[in-house]
């Protein structure tokens, strides 16, 4: 009863949800493609090579799919290398770090958000996906299995598994309903969860209540 647990918080007013078609249309991509959408550091525990791995097995019978790779790293030479190995460089799109003013528009533009970590905490780009109402899979790791029930708000997979993560995957970009599922019960996530003004004040009634007690107890 003295632990108090508080996530980092996002904007939920600033990551909200909007038109795909509308998104679509400000960063010039096609209406009629399937856009699967990584943001992160591209480093080794967020799994983006797993992630390439079950692109190429799902590519076979899903042909309009593409995966956006958003972020900076180490990995990215590599990465594109990998990409290249599995004949999946042209459906591959690796696109550097953007800013918070444009990241709402990519999220609203992907189908489906996908973070296959291998560890992790509450990653934001996760809690943004979620306030911008896209829906989600992302693997078994840290915080996330506290954000994500599965079949619920998202669909979780098992850690670099890249067989079980496009299984998944398939089942997601085959269910319309469970899409719209997960984009109704999405934002509710985040908001009831991680809305960041709500935190500053939990935080605030925190620090108030430390004062006082301190006063209380305070010896000299």
């Amino acid at each position: 009863d003295k632990i108090t647990v508080s996530s980092c918080g996002i904007d939920v007013t600033h990551f909200r949800p909007m038109p795909r078609n509308q998104a679509r249309e400000q960063l010039n991509l096609p209406e009629k493609d399937t856009i699967v959408l990584f943001v992160g550091s591209l480093i080794r525990r967020k799994g983006v090579d797993i992630l390439l791995s079950a692109i190429a097995r799902i590519v076979a019978h899903h042909s309009r799919v593409k995966l956006i790779v958003i972020g900076e790293g180490p990995l990215l030479e590599q990465l594109e290398a990998q990409a290249l190995d599995l004949a999946i460089d042209k459906i591959v799109h690796f696109v550097a770090r953007k800013s918070n003013d444009e990241l709402p528009f990519w999220y609203a533009a992907a189908d489906v958000f996908v973070l296959p970590s291998l560890r992790e905490g509450t990653p934001l780009a996760l809690l943004e996906a979620l306030s911008c109402e896209v829906p989600v899979i992302v693997s078994r790791a840290g915080g996330m299995v506290e954000v994500i029930e599965d079949g619920k708000n998202g669909l979780l997979t098992e850690i670099a598994d890249p067989v079980d993560l496009e299984r998944r995957l398939s089942l997601l970009l085959a269910d319309s309903d469970m899409r719209q599922r997960f984009k109704e019960a999405a934002r509710d996530t985040v908001v009831s969860w991680a809305d960041i003004q709500v935190e500053i004040d939990t935080l605030l009634h925190l620090y108030r209540n430390f004062g006082a007690a301190a006063k209380s107890t305070n010896r000299f």
